[in-house]
């Protein structure tokens, strides 16, 4: 409320002035603040940091939260000298991001609930990612980031991406997820689930809400015939994350994965039981 701010101690509090108001901050002795942690046998990673951020961002979302599934708490980070991959599994989505990238072999599992945290670190100025056997650290001009990593293998994720696959059609982003938001709002139910037939001349979103409403969504199109139910929330989920203006759509059948094709970005998203 005013144009400076004054800020001094007063015992063992912080006193904070500004304008009309005043507020006093309990505080803690600074001698039981944690020390930082011992970051031993350590490598440093060449690696394009500002990428590997985005590539973080990009696959976060298929991440699981589900506690019985703690090495899916995570997010895989893996690099060679030709290429960075990140991937996101939850059992019903994977997502993968492939960006080609020159940089050294690493692979790092990171918590999922500090995937931002340290997408934020790699991109400040100056980023320099380290890890040793159970730690990450990103260094940059403005201090250090540090996280544990997830202990344990993470699953042979290429096995539940299909061999081959026939292409559905294209979607403009956009228009998309404008058809399917339109139906989350009338339930509240976890999944929100929708039927979506494709056709040589357009796609039929067919949603039952809660209370007997029924809506029905056309986006004009021209689609492989498929006939198949998903979950619109999650498919809202996972259009949001999309960066590009258009989407490839490929599919195997109606009980397999839909495979989603936007850029560096692949997702799979299992189908209902229609």
């Amino acid at each position: 409320s005013g144009e400076s701010v004054f800020i001094t101690t007063k015992g063992r509090q912080i006193l904070v002035k500004c304008g009309d108001d005043e507020t006093l901050i309990s505080t803690l002795p600074a001698d039981k603040f944690p020390p930082l942690p011992k970051f031993e046998n350590s490598k440093t990673h060449g690696v394009a940091c500002a990428d590997l951020a985005n590539a973080v961002n990009q696959v976060a979302f298929a991440g699981s939260t589900d506690p019985g599934r703690y090495i899916l708490n995570s997010v895989l980070i893996s690099s060679s000298a030709k290429k960075m991959t990140t991937v996101a599994i939850n059992g019903r989505e994977l997502a993968t991001f492939n960006l080609a990238s020159i940089g050294s072999d690493l692979e790092i599992l990171a918590p999922l609930p500090f995937v931002h945290n340290l997408s934020a670190a790699l991109s400040r100025t100056g980023a320099v990612l380290a890890s040793n056997e159970n730690q990450i650290k990103v260094s940059h001009d403005w201090g250090n980031y540090f996280c544990k990593q997830v202990e344990g293998k993470y699953p042979a994720y290429k096995q539940f991406i299909p061999a081959t696959t026939k292409l559905l059609g294209t979607v403009k982003v956009g228009e998309f997820l404008n058809k399917i938001e339109s139906c989350i709002g009338y339930s509240a139910d976890m999944e929100a689930k929708g039927i979506f037939t494709f056709s040589n001349k357009e796609l039929v979103i067919e949603f039952n809400g809660d209370e007997g409403v029924k809506l029905s969504r056309y986006l004009a199109g021209k689609f492989a015939a498929l006939k198949a139910a998903y979950s619109t929330k999650k498919l809202a989920l996972i259009f949001k994350s999309i960066k590009t203006d258009e989407a490839k759509l490929f599919f195997v059948g109606e009980i397999s994965p839909l495979v989603i094709e936007a850029g560096d970005l692949t997702v799979l998203t299992m189908p209902m039981r229609v």
